[in-house]
């Protein structure tokens, strides 16, 4: 049977506490749950794929389009 599950999501290290309240199913996994909870603060999820090495840093560019 699934379950659905409401959290409360906050952003911490900001000087405003605000919050965000989602909603998902137990079926659900963790990578739709993370862009959830970027959603939930209408954010982009670029930075998830952005690294580091050796110094340099590699990214995909921002296209403007939410994921």
């Amino acid at each position: 049977m699934i379950q659905l599950y409401t959290f409360k999501v906050t952003l911490n290290d900001v000087s405003k506490i605000f919050y965000r309240t989602i909603q998902i199913t137990s079926n659900t996994t963790m990578a739709r749950l993370a862009y959830a909870i970027i959603a939930s603060f209408d954010g982009l999820s670029m930075h998830l794929f952005n690294l580091k090495y050796n110094g340099q840093r590699y990214e995909i560019k921002n296209s403007g389009q939410r994921i």
